[in-house]
């Protein structure tokens, strides 16, 4: 499947827009968040996944 990378996230700030970002050292018992968006064109067998329950949808 080809897909594009519109956007990169590491937390709430942009990132480069590569799947392989840089999370740098996560200490144990901590979270780091990474979201990416993406287009594509084939639309059969994808599942779209909600956002995370913190997220708000306007």
């Amino acid at each position: 499947m080809d897909f594009t990378i519109i956007e990169s996230y590491l937390e709430d700030q942009p990132a480069e827009k590569t799947l392989l970002i840089n999370f740098g050292d996560i200490d144990p018992e901590n979270v780091i968040l990474g979201r990416w968006v993406m287009e594509t064109r084939c639309l059969e067998n994808i599942s779209i996944l909600p956002p995370p329950l913190h997220m708000q949808m306007s």
